[in-house]
């Protein structure tokens, strides 16, 4: 299935666990995925995992990744 094929998704708290797997669910679904958490390093690892999803699957999907943490103002912006 392709749900998500064209669409933007964002994906927060999604380096681990159930906010991966379904980060790369729709990237698997052509979704084009922002994923997002509070350290670079796990941002980096999911979009490396994701990427990895993505390439195997022959998705259309694509995704990038940044670091935010929510209860910091500045960076909310």
């Amino acid at each position: 299935m392709n749900r998500f094929e064209g669409k933007v998704c964002l994906v927060t708290a999604s380096t681990a666990g159930i906010g991966l797997a379904i980060a790369d669910r729709m990237a698997q679904e052509g979704g084009h995925l922002i994923v997002c958490s509070r350290k670079q390093n796990n941002v980096d690892d999911a979009v490396k995992t994701i990427t990895e999803t993505i390439k195997s699957n022959g998705s259309k999907g694509s995704v990038v990744g940044l670091a935010c943490n929510v209860g910091r103002p500045d960076e909310r912006k």
